[in-house]
């Protein structure tokens, strides 16, 4: 699969993240992130669930008042979790 973990196996899974389908702040879409990855790493016999998310983000300064953010989250069969985020942008006025 790659360079560092050359046998690895990537499957995909159908998951709820048991939060709203457009989740508001970073709270409610890291919850949304981990709650995917806990679900992914129980329903196979995999090593590591990854959750990936996005959610808007209010901004009071911006034009429209809200950024698209994007987070994952890295769990592991010990419950080691990591959380990165990505970059963000503004949501255009339409």
């Amino acid at each position: 699969m790659g360079l560092v973990y050359p046998d690895t196996e990537v499957f995909g899974a159908d998951i709820e993240s048991v939060v709203p389908d457009q989740p508001v702040g970073m709270e409610e879409t890291i919850r949304g992130v981990i709650n995917r990855a806990k679900q992914a790493l129980e329903k196979g016999k995999a090593d590591i669930g990854v959750g990936i998310g996005a959610g808007v983000y209010p901004v009071p300064a911006s034009l429209t008042g809200y950024f698209d953010i994007q987070f994952c989250a890295i769990l592991d069969r010990e419950r080691w979790i990591t959380i990165g985020h990505g970059p963000g942008f503004e949501y255009p006025p339409t």
